[in-house]
């Protein structure tokens, strides 16, 4: 299900040939933007994928977490690196001042930057509540040049983080997983780690005082056998996670397709196809 997402390198690819096509339909329009160059490592922070939430719920090797518990020493998902990383990228731009600009001047800019309200774009989401987009303006120009049609990419995103969301709903309120996961927190608790509510919040726990790190997750995974824990999440995730896949497969699809259209498209304005 992690392959919905796609991979850091082609989401750095889009986001890159996203900024460069709203630098130069800015730069047309007299104004200068400068939006940075974004890595696959930014991309991999920001989703702070040390261990997926799947891959904490399976954690289950009693040498590993001896050794060097989760591994976080060094990878750029860890909750320092992740910091300094995303902070990094985000002081390497620079927009206009808009605050040093006259009533009039502001208005043009965000204008020609995000559009009008009223040109926005929006859509129903599954869940019934509602999303919107710029539908005029440079980030939109930019985002139909990748993506095409605004709303049909807004709806299959959407039906991408809702097979997400729903699948984990599903399992952890499904009675074997949601009474798993209690024994394992009791378990955790009496470890000393009160606090740690599920296998998420142990890798979170870590990241944070990497002092911790062994002793957490050498109770981690302790605490998973006792409870049987990946064996019983593992195969519940599969089974609803299939039965959603299944559900939205020709809409999955659709998305996958697009996915990799916008990839092709941020290869071309880069100048990389």
């Amino acid at each position: 299900m992690t392959d919905l997402l796609g991979s850091p390198e082609d989401g750095a690819l889009i986001n890159n040939a996203h900024g460069s096509l709203v630098e130069d339909c800015m730069a047309a329009l007299g104004w200068v933007v400068d939006i940075p160059l974004m890595t696959a490592d930014v991309i991999r922070a920001d989703r702070s994928q040390v261990l997926t939430p799947v891959e904490a719920y399976l954690f289950d090797d009693a040498a590993r977490a001896a050794a060097s518990g989760y591994g976080l020493a060094g990878r750029v998902g860890s909750e320092s690196a992740a910091q300094s990383t995303i902070a990094d990228f985000a002081a390497a731009g620079s927009l206009p001042d808009v605050a040093a600009m006259t009533p009039g001047e502001a208005e043009r800019y965000w204008l020609d930057f995000a559009g009008a309200e009223a040109d926005r774009v929006e859509i129903v989401e599954l869940d019934g509540g509602t999303s919107s987009a710029s539908g005029t303006g440079c980030l939109a120009e930019a985002t139909k040049r990748l993506w095409g049609d605004i709303a049909n990419e807004m709806t299959l995103v959407d039906v991408r983080d809702h097979v997400q969301y729903e699948t984990w709903s599903v399992v952890l309120a499904s009675r074997s997983v949601s009474s798993a996961l209690r024994a394992w927190r009791d378990c955790i608790s009496d470890t000393g780690f009160e606090d740690l509510t599920d296998p998420q919040a142990a890798v979170l726990a870590a990241e944070i005082d990497p002092d911790l790190e062994v002793a957490v997750a050498v109770a981690h995974v302790a605490c998973t056998r006792a409870a049987d824990l990946a064996n019983t999440f593992g195969p519940e995730f599969y089974k609803v996670g299939t039965g959603l896949l299944g559900e939205f497969e020709g809409q999955l699809q659709a998305y996958r397709e697009l996915h990799a259209r916008a990839v092709d498209a941020a290869k071309e304005v880069l100048g990389l196809g």
